[in-house]
């Protein structure tokens, strides 16, 4: 069996194709040999061949662990550094190589354009099969499980006898708002499992686990990346991140080969929203700044989260900062589960449904496996023809759904126009409502403010119409940066990681302050800030009368029944004199307060925030 030359591929009757695709460039690699073994292993055989010796090799189980095929040859990155943003919807993978940054397209075929968009699903052909295999330390090699654009393929064609194969809810399982999982796999055999924080990790039904590994097998097929940079929502907490942690790199160590160097496989964590604004500050060139105070708010298909903090220059005289070009200081964060592009198709499709009940029961669709089948092609439909152009809700609709005897058939959902639209324009209401309750009394500088929006949703005429008009009406002076692109993200990841040049800060929201701040009167300490004050919290101090005033303080704790409280005195100018102003102060760090002269309750400041230290 000669070399076949891979640049005539192609033209060759009865070369396997699909291992050229699978291979790419290290397929030159490939003698002879191993040409062979990965034929049977992947049972192909060359057109028009027929050998009865062969044929019984066929049907042979060999897999590519007890063959130590290509992986063993394949070279380890040495820069190289891998972001994933892990989302509810879409997971985006970019790569670090040789210095430059790309996004990775997960699974072998594309239907159309490429897109890195790829989608965070699960298809289970034959579960039992592949934990008996994984468990064992045997490669499946992507036939019992597939995920991403594979998956996907599948899924648009889900039918119902197999459409509980599918997970679409991974990283909803993974928060715990999924608490059970059901799986049918496509061998008829049935799983539940419980929530992810139960799992436990010996269990071998840990899906992130699996999930981490196909992404693995993906991401390392020409070369091996042992550092890695993943996203978590502001909704983790410590226990949580604890477990997404292992979970992934069990899995990240499973799909690469038992190399020396594996041992030094490093995988990180960071905030999503974090990562965006590392991503956002360079590209629109803001990163020259001293400082800027932000707000990233991120629209997903599940939820909306945000964040507020300062990006400013590194410290130089600072030794912790000195090492860095860049400096996030973090001091507020929240997530929003009620707010999210798929929890609202989520609620048009219900009310749909319900609208339409009559006809769907009149069409034989009452089955409840059915009608959630039914639903998610609703939602599906609706994101392809609503939010995708901003197209409006139509009278009717036509769509193909499953009746009860599992047969396709096209529904004519009449739809309440009217009704639809002023429920959409009430949940986007609300969720920016929820917003602005949550920052309005933890923003920095109220004149001052860039507001990132993430999120394809966050590009929607209908959302920006009503985030507009609440930001008019509480008379705040935001700069609002539109979302970039999906990579963002991803790229963030990469630029926030440990040893890069961004020095990420996430302040303690539980933090103490050490000393209790007031004024003199009557020569007696009237306490206005302590340790029970909030962070980023403006507080009425005094009035701005007059150029100098006094602060007076004492370290924490405060007990005014002893006499012999030792109280300290600073004296404080100020640049803007006004008996209708007023000076405000706040906490910052731990021994540290800003202030500011400001009218209508802090809306309108007149001076610079300056900083005291204590």
């Amino acid at each position: 069996m000669s070399r076949l030359p891979l640049r005539n591929i192609s033209e060759i009757e009865g070369v396997p194709l699909p291992l050229y695709r699978l291979y790419k460039e290290d397929t030159e690699e490939v003698d002879n040999k191993q040409l062979f073994l990965l034929w049977i292993v992947n049972k192909l055989k060359p057109v028009e061949f027929e050998d009865e010796f062969y044929n019984t090799m066929l049907n042979f189980k060999i897999s590519f662990e007890d063959l130590k095929i290509y992986k063993n040859r394949k070279d380890i990155i040495e820069d190289g550094i891998i972001g994933i943003d892990f989302g509810n919807r879409y997971t985006i993978v970019v790569q670090q190589k040789n210095g430059k940054l790309a996004p990775i397209n997960i699974g072998f075929e594309l239907d159309s354009d490429i897109n890195f968009e790829n989608p965070t699903l699960m298809e289970f052909r034959d579960l039992q099969s592949f934990i008996e295999n994984y468990s064992n330390k045997r490669d499946s090699f992507m036939r019992d499980i597939e995920i991403s654009y594979i998956a996907y393929k599948n899924y648009k064609n889900r039918t119902p006898l197999n459409y509980r194969s599918f997970l679409t809810s991974l990283k909803r399982w993974v928060e715990g708002r999924k608490l059970k999982i059901k799986i049918k796999d496509q061998k008829e055999n049935l799983f539940e499992i419980e929530e992810y924080k139960k799992v436990d990790e010996n269990s071998g039904m840990d899906i992130l686990e699996f999930y981490a590994y196909y992404l693995g097998l993906c991401i390392n097929k020409n070369g091996i990346f042992l550092d890695y940079v993943i996203s978590i929502s502001n909704g983790f907490d410590n226990e949580l991140k604890e477990k997404f942690l292992k979970s992934f790199k069990r899995g990240i160590e499973n799909s690469i080969p038992k190399l020396s160097k594996s041992d030094n496989l490093i995988i990180t964590l960071r905030k999503e929203t974090t990562a965006y604004i590392a991503s956002a500050m360079e590209h629109y060139q803001l990163i020259k700044n001293e400082k800027i105070f932000y707000i990233v708010w991120d629209i997903g298909h599940c939820s909306s989260q945000f964040e507020i903090g300062i990006f400013r220059l590194s410290n130089d005289n600072c030794k912790k900062e000195k090492r860095y070009d860049y400096v996030i200081e973090k001091f507020y964060k929240g997530i929003d589960y009620n707010f999210g592009k798929t929890i609202l198709l989520e609620t048009l499709a219900g009310e749909l449904l319900e609208l339409n009940r009559i006809k769907l029961i009149m069409n034989d669709i009452s089955d409840y496996h059915i009608l959630k089948l039914n639903r998610s092609i609703l939602i599906d439909y609706l994101e392809l023809h609503l939010f995708l152009g901003d197209n409006e809700l139509k009278e009717s609709i036509e769509v193909d759904f499953f009746n009860n005897q599992n047969e396709k058939i096209k529904i004519t959902l009449v739809i309440d126009k009217n009704y639809l639209n002023l429920l959409l324009v009430d949940k986007i209401t609300e969720g920016i409502n929820t917003f602005f309750k949550n920052i309005e009394n933890r923003l920095i500088d109220k004149n001052l403010i860039s507001l990132f929006l993430s999120g394809h949703f966050s590009k929607t005429t209908i959302f920006n119409k009503i985030l507009n008009q609440k930001i008019q009406e509480k008379n705040l002076n935001f700069k609002t940066f539109q979302f970039l692109s999906s990579t963002t993200t991803a790229e963030g990841l990469i630029k926030t990681r440990k040893g890069g040049r961004f020095l990420v800060i996430e302040k303690d929201m539980e933090m103490k302050f050490n000393f209790v701040l007031g004024r003199n009167k009557r020569g007696k300490f009237i306490p206005i800030i302590d340790e029970k004050s909030k962070l980023f919290e403006w507080i009425e101090f005094i009035d701005a009368g007059e150029e100098i005033f006094e602060i007076y303080y004492t370290e924490a704790p405060l007990d005014l029944s002893k006499n012999n409280v030792s109280v300290k005195r600073k004296r404080v100018k100020i640049d803007y004199v006004d008996e209708e102003a007023v000076v405000f102060l706040r906490i910052v760090d731990k021994n540290k307060i800003e202030y500011v002269v400001s009218k209508d309750g802090g809306k309108e400041l007149l001076t610079q925030i300056k900083e005291i230290e204590f």
